[in-house]
């Protein structure tokens, strides 16, 4: 029963974040370099950032399936205008090619650029250790603020609205599973509490 009660406490979170997103995906999109503090009431914020892209550094975020191909979700550091920390820019999907053997070639963006995405705060989640690599791009395994910290980025990331050329594939979402998926979980924690509470019963009444 605790089970089914906190899948519906979830599945009400899920829509409250869903809601804050439709919120702040309206437009006019916001112009980050004059934003002033940048704090995590701009989460999922539309936002336009003008800098360049540092194309040396970029990070794999690893295990990212799109079209039932696995592949990475590609971030590259991006230093804005008038700010010191570099943002760390998810640019979008590409395939992993025929073995991990090979790192997929990312494109580089030369030049100074205006770029538009949402803002998004990432949360500690549970992950395998990194197996730390040497040459770039490097593969990793989850996007935490852990991750942020260390690097030197800011605590929030950019996700491109509009990926940057054609072997880019827009995949991310504010979440994997929708409040209905959760609400369909607890439906099922309570109908298991039901048989349960019903077979207890009739076996003391056999007794």
């Amino acid at each position: 029963m605790w089970l089914g009660v906190w899948q519906i406490q979830r599945g009400l979170q899920k829509k409250q974040i869903q809601r804050h997103f439709m919120q702040n995906q309206q437009p006019p999109a916001k112009r980050l370099n004059t934003l002033q503090p940048i704090t995590q009431a701009q989460n999922y914020k539309n936002v336009l950032l003008e800098g360049y892209f540092d194309n040396a550094h970029s990070f794999l975020l690893d295990n990212k399936v799109y079209d039932h191909r696995i592949g990475y979700e590609v971030l590259t550091p991006f230093y804005v205008k008038n700010k010191r920390s570099p943002i760390l820019v998810n640019r979008g999907w590409m395939p992993q090619g025929p073995s991990r053997k090979h790192k997929p070639f990312i494109p580089p963006v030369l030049g100074d650029r205006s770029i538009q995405g949402v803002l998004f705060w990432p949360e500690e989640t549970f992950h395998f250790p990194e197996i730390i690599e040497q040459s770039w791009p490097k593969r990793i395994q989850a996007l935490t603020p852990s991750f942020l910290e260390k690097n030197h980025f800011t605590p929030f990331v950019l996700i491109m609205e509009k990926p940057l050329g054609t072997l880019f594939k827009a995949n991310w979402q504010p979440f994997h599973f929708p409040a209905t998926r959760h609400y369909a979980y607890a439906l099922q924690w309570f109908l298991f509490s039901c048989i349960l509470l019903i077979s207890l019963v009739r076996i003391n009444f056999q007794k």
